[in-house]
């Protein structure tokens, strides 16, 4: 994870490709918040009300038809 971690702090850039399923549940750990990422890419599959919050939150989000 501390790999992961520094992966990002050392990019020019940082974009998630994320499947809608991933906002269903919650994982046993998080790299990161979504807004420490540039760019969101996620399928069409993401519930309309998922999408506003993530968006409510500054963060640049591009859906995408699965």
């Amino acid at each position: 994870m501390d790999v992961k971690r520094a992966l990002m702090d050392a990019a020019a850039r940082r974009v998630l490709l994320v499947d809608h399923t991933k906002f269903a549940r919650e994982g046993l750990y998080a790299l990161a918040p979504l807004t420490r990422f540039d760019h969101v890419i996620v399928d069409d599959g993401i519930p309309r009300a998922e999408l506003g919050r993530i968006r409510d939150q500054g963060v640049d989000v591009q859906v995408v038809p699965c």
